[in-house]
């Protein structure tokens, strides 16, 4: 009985787990100016919403060499080496960088986006931001849009008679086979 009860509550915890990632892409950067485009089915609803974000390449000269990150048509970010709160790596200065980063949707943009039932994610590069890979390593995108899913809350004192009748039935079933 105590390895069921440990099992049981062992089970409910892993089930309040609370990250889901919506949708993820790694993408090698091959030409000046690429873009980049997917839509993606979302099967709950979401809240909390954060993109994670690692791009690689020539991203120094701020009027054309950046990167820019959309969903359903909506800027979410516009990135280069001197956008603030970004950790930026200078893999050779003034030609390769990697610039990494966290940002949060608010919750009212995320629910129009998501109001149809779709994500469209698309990104593009700026038209001087030159793909280097045989100098340099290879130049990507890599990102996450990451959530918390949206569960139906229980209020506490069902569920605590759903556990105590759960309890009462084992309880009988045990003195029942006695």
């Amino acid at each position: 009985m105590k390895k069921f009860l440990i099992t049981f509550f062992g089970a409910v915890m892993c089930m309040s787990a609370n990250a889901a990632v919506i949708t993820s892409d790694f993408t090698e950067l091959t030409t000046t100016g690429q873009t980049y485009s997917e839509t993606v089915s979302l099967n709950d609803t979401y809240s909390s919403v954060y993109v994670d974000l690692i791009i690689k390449g020539d991203f120094d000269n701020v009027n054309v060499e950046w990167f820019r990150l959309f969903a359903d048509g909506n800027l979410l970010a516009e990135w280069n080496t001197s956008t603030a709160g970004l950790t930026v790596v200078t893999n050779s200065a003034t030609r390769d960088y990697t610039l990494s980063g966290t940002f949060a949707i608010a919750q009212s943009l995320w629910d129009s986006i998501a109001a149809d039932g779709l994500l469209d994610v698309s990104w593009a590069i700026g038209p001087f931001s030159d793909p280097t890979p045989t100098q340099f390593g290879s130049d990507f995108v890599d990102y996450s849009f990451n959530a918390t899913p949206s569960f139906v809350q229980v209020g506490a004192p069902a569920s605590l008679l759903l556990i105590a009748c759960a309890l009462f039935g084992i309880t009988s079933l045990r003195r029942r086979f006695k």
